[in-house]
């Protein structure tokens, strides 16, 4: 894939999500904080722009259309998100607390680590558990009712609903919070001594996070670089009628 460097790093994977595996190899945020140019963000980062430039070169072109999730509908952005994402993380969610609490049998883990471990995938699972609720119950039934509003050239009249933009923009700030929470969780695991790293429970519990996060990161880039720039879109379409 040719890039400039003036392209943001959102949009090249909006073009290419096969370059999502670059960027995160750089440890570049494409997800989150994607709204940044590739060379700025090199900058930022201490990153050799030349050395990131020809990796993503090299990445393939997307040619299945099911990974091209920029050509797809909203309303079936909406329901690849609940289907494959919402379903996903509502079923690991209770597997990481169950793991947890066979971790925490472990006579040789340290109290005082568990406990905070503890209180951080609390805090993981409700954060996430909030942002599904909202999106599924609030604002995926909001865009809903803006894609059935254009199928039915129902435009006279249209105003743009301040609290589509007022929710997505809370959204976001909930997710930079989950993605941090998150990053959070996988470093204590990583850099703790005291919960005794080698534990089996403890390996299989750092590898079904690290496997949320892959996930995570996937969906919400959908949210944050797709599914909302197409809302804000669609909304200029129906408003300018």
């Amino acid at each position: 894939m040719v890039v400039s460097g003036g392209e943001t790093v959102s949009s090249v994977v909006v073009e290419n999500i096969k370059t999502s595996e670059v960027f995160m190899k750089y440890g570049i945020d494409y997800y989150c904080k994607g709204n940044i140019a590739i060379e700025k963000v090199c900058k930022n980062l201490n990153i050799i722009y030349a050395e990131l430039k020809r990796d993503l070169s090299e990445v393939a072109t997307v040619k299945d259309v099911f990974e091209d999730y920029n050509k797809w509908s909203l309303d079936f952005l909406i329901i690849y998100i609940e289907n494959m994402h919402h379903s996903y993380i509502k079923k690991s969610l209770p597997d990481m607390l169950r793991l947890f609490e066979a971790l925490k049998k472990n006579r040789d883990v340290s109290t005082e680590e568990i406990s905070k471990l503890n209180c951080m995938l609390v805090r993981i699972n409700e954060l996430t558990l909030y942002h599904l609720k909202e999106e599924k119950e609030v604002l995926f039934p909001c865009i809903s009712k803006l894609v059935l509003t254009l199928k039915n050239s129902t435009k006279e009249g249209f105003t743009i609903d301040d609290r589509i933009r007022s929710l997505m923009n809370r959204l976001k700030n909930k997710r930079v919070d989950i993605a941090r929470e998150l990053k959070e969780i996988l470093q204590f695991l990583e850099h703790s001594n005291a919960l005794n790293v080698s534990n089996a429970h403890c390996k299989i519990l750092q590898s079904k996070l690290q496997e949320f996060q892959r996930d995570l990161q996937r969906y919400f880039h959908l949210d944050n670089n797709i599914l909302e720039p197409k809302v804000i879109q669609l909304e200029k379409e129906l408003s300018s009628k």
